[in-house]
């Protein structure tokens, strides 16, 4: 199979919080085809509405700090939120590659709550130290790395019910129409 990679945006092998402002990076051409990948942010309200928010802005509201980012409809909460990484064909979504299901903290201005995302993010990298550091001893076991895992899952981590991922299934994807039945 004759491919190639290009760049769209930053590297293929980016995080996707480097990515260019669209949101798209890896960019491969496949037999005319042009296979990308994209992501779509969705926050999740307290009533289970779904709403798309462009990655550019919660780009710049969640990973730039921008102060004049902000979502004063949510000030003072802490919100769910989706981040969902998908494949895309001729820029138009096929498959989804990735799901991580969050959650953000809003401070009283609608901006992003630092403490809260600093908490996180150290919980997350306590979680994973283990990968890092070798034991001292053959006989001393850490298991703060399990700990920190079980912490940030119960604090940082939720899991979608079926109406939210239908929800968010039909913004990536478009509605479903049922296949009509021949008669």
């Amino acid at each position: 199979m004759a491919c190639r990679i290009t760049s769209a945006g930053s590297d293929p092998g980016h995080h996707p919080s480097n990515a260019g402002s669209t949101g798209t990076w890896g960019l491969s051409i496949c037999f005319n085809r042009v296979m990308s990948m994209s992501c779509r942010i969705f926050l999740v309200e307290d009533d289970n509405r779904v709403r798309p928010i462009p990655y550019a802005r919660f780009h710049r509201f969640y990973f730039l700090d921008d102060k004049d980012e902000t979502f004063p409809e949510y000030a003072g909460q802490r919100l769910r939120y989706a981040f969902v990484i998908i494949d895309l064909e001729n820029r138009r979504p096929v498959s989804i590659k990735r799901s991580d299901f969050s959650f953000v903290r809003f401070d009283s201005a609608g901006c992003l709550d630092k403490a809260e995302w600093i908490r996180g993010a150290k919980l997350g990298m306590d979680s994973s130290s283990h990968a890092y550091f070798k034991p001292t001893s053959s006989r001393i076991i850490d298991a703060n790395y399990r700990f920190a895992k079980k912490r940030y899952d119960h604090e940082f981590r939720w899991k979608p019910n079926k109406t939210i991922i239908n929800a968010i299934m039909e913004s990536i994807f478009g509605k479903k129409t049922r296949p009509l039945k021949l008669v």
